[in-house]
């Protein structure tokens, strides 16, 4: 289990960032949520190469334009890792789109991943990175329900580093993150008193503790239609738009994981509008126009679809984000530009630009373009009123809230299994693996099926395998509850017989309880499910008492004779 380290917190940088760094130094209780199940083990990295830095000599810099900010660094391609100065031990992600250049401010988006997967947890924006012209820095370091010391410090390090070396709008700063660390970021964004104009939550909700009423930032949140965390996304909606904060909510097909490619491009360029109405970038009016008119596009679809509750929140949340833009365009007047940022040591740029591409051709706003985005802001008021006074979006609410009942239920009852697992103090009662057993197949026949239903119980076996393969196992194996463990991991494989990471912690457990035959069969189950990891399944000291068994030398002469094609597995 990876332990938090001291990490310097005496950053130097604007006075903006360094505003918001000290909300990072907030202590968990302030505001942490300790929730949210991640479904999957913590990964085994290969060691880190060198920490990359740019080539020297630095170019010319554009007059007024710090040194620092001149680094020729690679545009239009990854680097991997990027050292922070002020904290040598972290490392982020880095992409730079590809004409980026320090002579003007871009946007950027923080990335903080639930597993530290920087790279990966990024990629996803890149296109649009590139299209609209954002710096991507994802950390190589951050980690949920490993507490608050491992969100706060990776994002604190991240942003102490990449402003007082890259060009970036201290306005537009936003931040994403997934699962655990997205309610981090919520509560990181909520303490900033407005410093951070978006967030992007995959997988994971606001904190518990912070009503719609007292969001100060746009939120695009997405979940997968089989992540366990789905209700939390799902239940945001309709608070967010009653409190009249800036909102999208969207459901994509999957599990619990980052959303795809074409929706994180689409949470970009929604940022791009709120940042239009805001004044932080500079008006576009053929983009407003053709984002909005997507997104109605889309709505429409859903509706045809018979997805009315999906297509009316679309709805509503496009007449919102119109109604602001054009609320923030003065009668007859040029579109607001975005005023001038401030380098990170305080001094003004030299040709400030806050935005990143330039407006279509001319600069004013002409009579058309407002009366285009003034028809889409009517046509989505429009259908807004006509689907919320529709008998289909009654029909449609009233099967959700059945499901979710239904779902809620299900939790309980998985619930009432897994509880007298975590209670120390006394033995679990020995019908609970039958119990769990049970139910894991109703929720698995329910699940074979089709329908929201049949999604709420992959939802629900989700969260089972969340708990029983990762959690409980986490918290008892070290603390020599093997028995428990055993029941726990006995459970997960239940729901997934293809779990390698679950095989191979029940043998440990049940090595650790002397039950050597039981153990060899779930070390087998691990390597034909891909566990590949010869060198720890040989030094774990879990599995000691097996090493005088042949099944066991044969298993570790196997994996070794596989290696070189195979690789290394997680454990």
């Amino acid at each position: 289990m990876r332990r938090p380290r001291a990490r310097d917190t005496a950053i130097g940088a604007s006075v903006r960032v360094a505003l918001l760094l000290a909300v990072l130094s907030l202590p968990a209780e302030a505001w942490a949520r300790q929730s949210g199940p991640v479904q999957m083990a913590p990964p085994v990295r290969p060691a880190a190469p060198a920490s990359a830095e740019p080539a020297s000599p630095a170019p010319a810099c554009p007059p007024g334009v710090p040194e620092r900010l001149c680094e020729p660094w690679p545009r239009g391609e990854w680097v991997d890792p990027v050292e922070c100065r002020s904290d040598p031990g972290d490392s982020y992600a880095l992409y730079l789109p590809s004409d980026y250049t320090p002579a003007r401010f871009w946007p950027a988006l923080i990335v903080l991943d639930a597993r530290g997967r920087g790279r990966h947890a990024a990629e996803r924006f890149q296109a649009a990175a590139d299209r609209f012209g954002w710096l991507l820095a994802s950390s190589n370091d951050s980690a949920s329900d490993a507490g608050w010391e491992e969100i706060s410090g990776p994002a604190r390090a991240l942003l102490a580093d990449a402003p007082h070396r890259f060009a970036i709008d201290p306005r537009r700063i936003y931040l994403a993150g997934f699962s655990g660390t997205a309610r981090g970021i919520g509560a990181i964004a909520a303490n900033a008193g407005g410093g951070f104009p978006g967030v992007f939550l995959a997988g994971g909700g606001l904190p518990a503790e912070l009503p719609a009423t007292e969001v100060t930032f746009a939120v695009f949140a997405a979940a997968g239609s089989e992540d366990f965390n789905f209700p939390e996304i799902d239940a945001l909606a309709d608070p967010l738009a009653a409190a009249g904060v800036a909102h999208r909510v969207e459901i994509f097909d999957g599990p619990h994981a980052w959303p795809p490619e074409e929706l994180a491009a689409e949470a970009i360029g929604w940022f791009e509008l709120r940042a239009m109405a805001a004044g932080t970038r500079r008006f576009d009016p053929a983009l407003a126009a053709e984002l909005a008119a997507g997104w109605l596009e889309e709505a429409g679809e859903r509706e045809r679809a018979g997805e009315t509750v999906g297509a009316f929140r679309l709805y509503r949340s496009t007449a919102a984000d119109l109604a602001d833009l054009l609320a923030a365009l003065p009668a007859g007047a040029a579109p607001p530009a975005g005023g001038p940022p401030t380098l990170p040591d305080g001094k003004p740029a030299a040709s400030p630009r806050a935005d990143s591409r330039p407006p279509e051709s001319g600069a004013a706003i002409g009579s058309a373009t407002v009366e285009r985005l003034r028809g889409l802001l009517a046509e989505a008021r429009t259908s807004t009123g006509r689907l919320e006074a529709s008998a289909a979006l009654r029909r449609g609410l009233a099967e959700r809230g059945r499901v979710a009942a239904w779902e809620e239920g299900r939790r309980r009852d998985l619930e009432r299994v897994v509880q007298p697992l975590r209670q120390l103090d006394d033995q679990p009662p020995l019908d609970t693996l039958p119990r769990g057993a049970r139910l894991i197949e109703k929720l698995r026949a329910e699940a074979a099926g089709d329908g929201a239903r049949a999604l709420a119980a992959r939802r629900v076996l989700g969260l089972a395998a969340a708990n029983t393969g990762f959690y409980l196992p986490r918290d008892l194996l070290p603390r020599g509850e093997y028995r428990r463990a055993a029941t726990a991991l006995e459970l997960a494989v239940l729901i997934r017989e293809d779990n390698a990471v679950a095989w191979y912690n029940l043998a440990c457990a049940r090595a650790r309880l002397g039950q050597h035959a039981e153990a060899l069969d779930a070390l087998e189950r691990a390597v034909a499910a891909g566990y590949r990891d010869a060198d720890h399944l040989a030094a774990d000291p879990d599995l000691e008492s097996l090493h005088g068994h042949e099944r066991f030398a044969a298993l570790l002469a196997g994996l070794r004779a596989a290696a070189p094609a195979a690789g290394r597995s997680p454990s």
